[in-house]
């Protein structure tokens, strides 16, 4: 497993885990998809503050993580 920096290309990927548990698991509390939109302005709110992470095996994506503050 590799274990790097997130880029733009990789929002299309992080959507659809999103959506996947937005859907289907009580994880998240988030229970409408989100769109691209959504998570691209999320994640450039962060990516100036805190460190987003992307994890590949072969080659292929297979989950992120990012650092927030538990509340505003």
């Amino acid at each position: 497993m590799k274990i790097r920096k997130f880029n733009q290309k990789d929002l299309n990927e992080i959507v659809d885990i999103c959506n996947h548990y937005a859907l289907n698991d009580v994880c998240i509390f988030q229970i409408e998809p989100y769109s691209f939109e959504e998570i691209e302005s999320k994640f450039q709110t962060i990516l100036p503050v805190y460190p987003i992470y992307v994890a590949e095996s072969s080659g292929k994506f297979v989950g992120f993580a990012y650092g927030s503050r538990w509340r505003d």
